[in-house]
């Protein structure tokens, strides 16, 4: 499993910015809609599908949206505990 990287670079773009979709005059909005398309495109490069498929349940679906939640709340802890210490770096 390819390993994630949070460190910003703000003098590399990311991939997302090679996509450059406009669905709003807010820059921010087409920001993240952009996100949103080169995450799907990582996610079917990956798994071959996309959420459209069928062959979870409700339960399997819920238990996949814990476990990103759960990831979600291990990076803000991470984050906060660099704040507290004054160990961030932009």
């Amino acid at each position: 499993m390819k390993a994630f990287n949070m460190e910003y670079r703000p003098d590399v773009p990311d991939e997302s910015d090679s996509i450059d979709i406009h669905f709003s005059t807010d820059s921010n909005v087409n920001a993240v809609m952009n996100k949103f398309k080169q995450r799907s495109d990582v996610g079917l490069t990956k798994y071959d599908t996309t959420t459209d498929r069928t062959d979870l349940t409700t339960m399997e679906w819920l238990v996949h949206l814990q476990e990103e939640l759960m990831d979600a709340t291990i990076y803000i802890q991470r984050l906060k505990k660099d704040l507290s210490s004054g160990n961030i770096s932009i």
